[in-house]
Order: structure tokens, then C-alpha cells, then sequence
């Protein structure tokens, strides 16, 4: 008893540190494209409205970028919600409403935006360890995942951006919850709550579809729910869920073509597999590796991670009721085979997206978590002492990964804007820094947030290319961002400036004007 005890203790501290990890140095790692672009959902632009509301061909202070990252009064909740119905039905507006709300009361900064998250992240927390108390496991099973989650360094990565994941996540966790107090109570206020928290996972993100139907799954193969009050009860409360979600159902019915389609481009099964592996290792286990990484870093901790779960589930469907492992396997696969079957059989690479996944991670999580937990509570010494070892081993792995991500300005989180620092940097040491564009893109909002307010943006759209060298530029150092090939090729043509790359950032197309 004092064993267990004792590891009761350890993994309380263990989720204070992973409380502390999802708040220190929010603000550290880049504000990175998909943030920018749910910022200015929040403040209710898209980019062509940007792009026709800014002066043009006069320069302007970058601070005035700022009014379409942030909500204001030029724009209400209701043309948010508009605007994502149409250029974002994949998006539905619960997070970004929130977001809205929580802005307009916490300050515009970028620690204030990603501080929703965080919050929400928190009450991940308890409503894991919540679950695993309903699914019934050995003694330590529920404060074991929500340590487990806590630590977990996939988690805190989502913690600590402005987008909808931490909230999908409590909404999985407090719908599977609502759903098995329901079906052992059979009370109408857990299936009120079940309906909620189901309608907010839809609300939140499309694929709780998914977790849908693994409940839907679970209820039917369990002989002890197959009575008709549980399946007519479950029906209608899933009856209502969808007919409350219909109205969204149609926006992306009506838009679906506006959906960006980056995630069906053709990717071999063998770069498919080895992003699986490696996002499941970076559940327990991650300090930024990549392909330049060296192969033994990268393939012990993967292959450890992979030999972990798959071991975890052998135990859990050899010792846990049919209950316990039927919900768990079934929260594990649906999404899984949802996302990979499409990507095997008819190409894309929706699979390699690390947050698609997170019903499964869950499950995979509890699964490691019910191993653990009964292999402590077994009374042979060295079984307990061998389970030890593996959990000290999880946990050391996710404190030693927080503490190096805990630094870092960028992360394998944020690929389009790993650079962003650097051409900051170039921009704002260069004195009385001019930026010419000819289109305002994303990334010109990305960096917004880093210049200056004062340094000045000239988008150059009906000036005609002859007539840009009428501007007076003798005391600014002028920088193209992003150019047209039109207005690159007049500069490079151009007798009065030499174009040259920026050092370190050749594949970025900002150049620097330097005067002949």
C-alpha cells in the first residue's frame, strides 16, 4: 500500500509540473500561419476583404495590420460566424466564438490569444482522469492518465496555440464521460449532458463524427446496453445532437469546395507510415527530431514508443472487462481507420495530420496508462518493480521533452513559419525599414506581430511599376516582401537598385533593394 502511495504523490507532482508547463513561455514560439488566419476568422476577415481594405500605394504604419488579428466593433460575432460558414466550413464557430469573447475581456497580445487554450487544456485534466474512474481499472488507472496526459508533450504543444484542438480534446473526453455515467445510471441529466458536450465536440470540429460512431459501436456490442431504454435513449440523444448540427452540415455541404485541399496530394505509404510512428512516439516522447536527425535518435525512442502501446493493448484486451478495452479499442480505431483507409486506397495524406488524431492518441493513452496501472498493482515485487521503471521512463520522457520545447521559438507544430524570427530580425535591424508588396499575404500578418508597429508597408497594386521609383527611399532600406514576378523583374531590371536575397533566407521571396 505504501507503493502505490508513494507513486500516488509522484504523480500529482508530475501533473502540477504539466499544469506549469502549458503557461510558461506561452508567448515564446512563433504566432505561425494557421494562428494568423484563425485570428483574423475571430476578427471576422478573410483575405480578400484584407486585401481590399488596407491603403494602397501610399505607405502605412504594420500597426494597422493589428485590426484584423484582433475583434472590434467593425465587425460582429455574427459576420464571423458568416464568414466562416463560407471560406472555412471545416471550422465550425464554437472555439472562435469563445476566442472572441475571452479577447474582448483578456487584452490583445498573442499570450492573451493562446491563453484560452491553455485554460481549457487544464480542464483536460480531470475530465481524463474523470473517464478512466468510469472505466473502472486498477487503483492508480485514472491519476496515471491524467498524469499521463498532463506530461504529455503533444498536449502542451496544443495547449499553447490559439486554435480549437485543447477544446475538441475536452469535449471527446466529457462526452465519453456524459455517455457512461448515462448508460449506468440511465438518468436524463446525463443524457442532457452527453447531448451538450456531443453538440459542443461538433461545434468545436467535424470529426467528432468519429468519436460518434465509436460510441454508437461500443453501445451495440456490449450485451448490458443492447436493452431497448439504452439504445432508444442513446438513439434520440444522438437524433438531437445531429438535427442541432444540421444547420452546419449544410454549410459545409453548400461550401465544400472552398475546403482547401492540400490534404488529398499524393504521399507514399512508406512516408505515411513513418509519420504514424513518429507522432505516436511524440505522445510520450519529443525534442523536435526530424529526418536530419540522427537515425539512433530517431528510431529508439519510435520504436520504444510503438513497442509501449502495442504491448499495453495486448494487456488491456488480456486482463480489462469487455467494457473497459471494447470503449477504449473502439475511441482508438474509428478515428485511425477514418483517416488512414481514405489515404491507402484512394492517396492523400489526411493521415499525417498529428491532430486529426487525437481521439485515438486518448485511447492509446488510456491503454498505456491501464498497463501501467495494473502492472503496480500486481504484489510480485519484480513486477512492480519492472512497471515502475516503464512509468518512470514515460514521465521522465515528457518532463525531459517539455523542458526543451519549453525554450524554443519554433517547433515541428509550425512548418510554414520556421523562419519568421529570422526575416524579423533582418527587417527590423536594417534602420528606417520599408516593405513593398504588390499583394498583402498571410505571412505579411504573421510578421506583424513581430515588427515594429511604425514600420512602414507600401502595397504597390495601381502604382504603375515606372512610377514606384518616384518614391522617396534615399533614408529608408527597402525590402520587397513576397513580390509579384512583374514587380521582381522590374526592380531586377531596374539601373537605379540591385536585388539581393537576404543572407540565410534564400528560399523566402523577400529581397533587399539596395540602391546602385
Amino acid at each position: 500500500m505504501k507503493f502505490l502511495e508513494r507513486w500516488k504523490i509522484a504523480l500529482v507532482i508530475v501533473i502540477v509540473l504539466g499544469m506549469f508547463f502549458r503557461f510558461f513561455n506561452i508567448e515564446k514560439k512563433v504566432y505561425w500561419h494557421d494562428e494568423t488566419i484563425n485570428a483574423s476568422r475571430v476578427a471576422g476577415y478573410s483575405i480578400t476583404e484584407i486585401r481590399d481594405d488596407l491603403p494602397k500605394d501610399t505607405p502605412f504604419s504594420v500597426g494597422l495590420l493589428s485590426k484584423y488579428q484582433y475583434p472590434s466593433a467593425d465587425k460582429s460575432a455574427v459576420d464571423m460566424i458568416k464568414l466562416l460558414a463560407q471560406v472555412e466550413p471545416q471550422n465550425p464557430p464554437l472555439y472562435y466564438l469563445l476566442s472572441r469573447l475571452w479577447l474582448s475581456v483578456s487584452g490583445h497580445s498573442i499570450a492573451a490569444a493562446r491563453l484560452l487554450s491553455a485554460l481549457i487544456s487544464l480542464l483536460v485534466i480531470p475530465a481524463v482522469y474523470g473517464l478512466a474512474r468510469q472505466l473502472a481499472g486498477p487503483p492508480l488507472f485514472g491519476l496515471l492518465a491524467a498524469a499521463m496526459v498532463a506530461i504529455s508533450p503533444f498536449h502542451i504543444l496544443y495547449a499553447q496555440e490559439s486554435r480549437p484542438f485543447s477544446l475538441w480534446t475536452l469535449t471527446i473526453l466529457l462526452s465519453s464521460l456524459f455517455l457512461l455515467r448515462a448508460l449506468k445510471r440511465q438518468t436524463w441529466r446525463d443524457w442532457f449532458g452527453y447531448g451538450v458536450t456531443t453538440i459542443a465536440g461538433l461545434y468545436t470540429f467535424p470529426f467528432t463524427l468519429f468519436v460518434i460512431f465509436s460510441h454508437g459501436l461500443y453501445v451495440i456490442v456490449n450485451p448490458s446496453f443492447r436493452k431497448t431504454v439504452h439504445l432508444t435513449r442513446f438513439a434520440l440523444t444522438i437524433a438531437l445532437s445531429l438535427l442541432c448540427f444540421s444547420p452546419w452540415l449544410w454549410a459545409i455541404h453548400s461550401n465544400i469546395d472552398r475546403m482547401s485541399t492540400w490534404r488529398y496530394a499524393d504521399t507514399s505509404v512508406v512516408s505515411l507510415a513513418k509519420t504514424w510512428v513518429g507522432n505516436i512516439c511524440r505522445l510520450f516522447f519529443d525534442i523536435n527530431l526530424d529526418a536530419s536527425s540522427p537515425m539512433l535518435f530517431v528510431l529508439v525512442p519510435a520504436l520504444g514508443a510503438l513497442a509501449l502501446v502495442f504491448y499495453s493493448a495486448y494487456r488491456l484486451l488480456r486482463h480489462a472487462p469487455r467494457s473497459t478495452y471494447s470503449f477504449i479499442l473502439f475511441l482508438s480505431v474509428v478515428t485511425a481507420s477514418a483517416l488512414i483507409l481514405p489515404d491507402l486506397i484512394s492517396g492523400g495524406r489526411r493521415s499525417s495530420v498529428s491532430r486529426y488524431f487525437i481521439p485515438t492518441y486518448l485511447g492509446l493513452q488510456l491503454t498505456v496508462a491501464y498497463a501501467i496501472a495494473r502492472g503496480l498493482a500486481i504484489k510480485q515485487k519484480m513486477s512492480s518493480a519492472g512497471w515502475s521503471v516503464v512509468l518512470m521512463t514515460v514521465l521522465g520522457a515528457g518532463i525531459v521533452s517539455n523542458v526543451a520545447s519549453a525554450n524554443a521559438q519554433t517547433w515541428w507544430t509550425k512548418p510554414l513559419s520556421l523562419d519568421n524570427f529570422a526575416i524579423v530580425q533582418a527587417i527590423s535591424s536594417a534602420p528606417n525599414p520599408l516593405l513593398i508588396t504588390d499583394k498583402v499575404q498571410w505571412q505579411t500578418l504573421e510578421l506583424s506581430h513581430y515588427l515594429s508597429a511604425d514600420t512602414q508597408l507600401l502595397i504597390a497594386v495601381d502604382t504603375p511599376l515606372e512610377q514606384l521609383e518616384t518614391f522617396d527611399t534615399t533614408t529608408l532600406t527597402t525590402f520587397l516582401l513576397y513580390p509579384s514576378d512583374p514587380l521582381l523583374e522590374y526592380y531586377d531590371t531596374s539601373e537605379q537598385y540591385q536585388v539581393r536575397k537576404l543572407d540565410r533566407l534564400e528560399h523566402h521571396p523577400i529581397f533587399l533593394l539596395e540602391p546602385q
